[in-house]
């Protein structure tokens, strides 16, 4: 689908969260902005919402009630790309998780727990964060009596736009953070200014006297890959048929432009008027006539070499978060890269999004054993 400066949509969400990930403030302004102009709120919103869910999560949990929200959410991207100090991928680490056998130790519990609750108590104490993400990826809805037996004030995440797997993975890790840093991440300051930069930026965007000149930035290519349809296409196949031979017919399943183009369609005089007032020969012109440079910005070959099978979720988990450390997890991101491709065969043209979000270990394979383990008591020689 075609976004209202005709982007893909689903490019243009790829964009956002690259660019929020990789701290891209200016962009990320202008992807969020892209996508608020194309009618395209919930994919705004679900795309900002996984950008703090995957690169910052319960290290940066103040921003939640702002992402629960559908307006405002253009400055609430560029406050979470400007982040860079808060962020986290512990969320995508727990994901990745095979858990092992481990035990827990002893320690003081609430009133009324069960033998089984004792021991999730006492593992969130103690930070045992996968014995956490095997239970809680085996619920079909978060236990939240039990979760506020942990924390108190445990949050509401429960009306995030994310998967299951996706909430129990937050929830873990929230339950196994520390208490100071978790009344930290909760209570620290927003982002309340835009930069001067920024806000000339946006401002010049949008005086651009038509579509062609509003088209400012190109897709990054490197968050093609596993996020969006293109992504799966190999060199040889191109998407710039799009915006040539077949652009009327993307125009009528575009959010923005099908109601527009439906109405024009019913005369050939309101055919006319539509080309001549969106598309005018004088400066814009249909894309069909634009230079191979300017359709490049959008559109063009699959990013996929023939054959390519090193392109493994790991590699993809590596581009993506690689810099990101995992403030839970020792070593996340690289033990979840190598966890992936040493237990989960992926199709190199599929949803990398897709395969992560659902969780990528089979939760309930492990016994726990809930007695407390006894610490041993070596003599002194």
């Amino acid at each position: 689908m075609l976004s209202k400066h005709l982007y893909r949509i689903d490019e243009v969400v790829a964009a956002l969260q690259w660019c929020i990930l990789k701290g891209r403030v200016m962009e990320s302004a202008f992807w969020a902005m892209e996508l608020e102009e194309s009618d395209a709120a919930e994919n705004l919103q679900i795309a900002v919402q996984r950008a703090w869910l995957y690169g910052f999560g319960c290290h940066a949990l103040a921003w939640l009630p702002r992402l629960l929200v559908k307006e405002g959410l253009v400055d609430t991207a560029m406050g979470i790309a400007r982040g860079a100090s808060r962020r986290d991928s512990s969320v995508l680490a727990i994901l990745c998780l095979t858990p092992q056998e481990d035990r827990v130790g002893g320690g003081a519990c609430p009133d009324g727990l069960s033998e089984k609750e004792q021991f999730l108590y006492r593992a969130a104490v103690q930070g045992k964060v996968a014995i956490l993400w095997d239970w809680l990826a085996q619920e079909e809805t978060l236990p939240m009596d039990m979760l506020r037996r942990i924390r108190a004030d445990f949050p509401e995440i429960q009306d995030l736009s994310i998967s299951q797997k996706e909430r129990a993975a937050l929830a873990a890790a929230i339950a196994a953070m520390p208490a100071e840093e978790y009344k930290e991440s909760a209570g620290f300051a927003l982002y309340s200014d835009t930069p001067a930069e920024i806000e000339e930026a946006t401002a010049s965007w949008k005086a651009k006297p038509n579509i062609r000149k509003r088209r400012v930035y190109p897709i990054p290519p490197s968050c093609l890959h596993g996020a969006t349809d293109r992504g799966g296409l190999e060199k040889t196949v191109s998407t710039e048929i799009e915006l040539t031979r077949r652009f009327e017919a993307a125009l009528a399943k575009s959010p923005f432009w099908s109601s527009r183009y439906a109405e024009a369609m019913k005369s050939d005089d309101g055919r006319e008027e539509f080309f001549d007032t969106y598309f005018p020969f004088s400066g814009c012109d249909i894309p069909d006539e634009w230079p191979a440079s300017v359709r490049s910005l959008s559109h063009g070959p699959g990013p996929v070499p023939p054959g390519a099978a090193s392109w493994t979720l790991g590699r993809w988990i590596r581009t993506w978060f690689g810099p990101i450390p995992s403030r839970l997890v020792w070593n996340g991101v690289e033990k979840a890269a190598r966890s992936v491709d040493e237990n989960y065969e992926w199709d190199t043209h599929g949803s990398a999004w897709e395969a992560i979000q659902e969780g990528l270990c089979d939760p309930g394979q492990v016994s726990w054993n809930y007695r407390p383990a006894k610490k041993k008591v070596v003599p002194a020689s």
